[in-house]
């Protein structure tokens, strides 16, 4: 153990794009329920394009707030820190 050597620090793992990615896809796409109700009004063409396509337009937004907030409140709790901070204490 020598002064300038760290012993026992340990790092913490990060998330990778496609590990962040799937994370948001599947918050924001909760499953089939609607599906047939899109295909129906918008074809099964526009339904497939936009089912490809929605989630990454909403995710991206999502990505970046949660990444601005992260680092604003370094402390673990996300959106229960970042709620109470917003709001206050509800009552209740």
């Amino acid at each position: 153990e020598s002064a300038g050597k760290k012993v026992g620090v340990k790092h913490a793992r990060s998330l990778g794009f496609s590990a962040l990615t799937a994370l948001l896809f599947f918050s924001v796409a909760g499953g089939p329920l609607g599906t047939e109700g899109l295909v129906r009004f918008a074809g099964p063409l526009y339904s497939v394009i936009g089912l490809a396509i929605i989630p990454f337009v909403w995710s991206f937004p999502v990505g970046l707030v949660t990444a601005e907030l992260s680092t604003a409140f370094p402390k673990d709790g996300g959106y229960v820190l970042w709620v109470d901070a917003a709001f206050g204490r509800f009552p209740g």
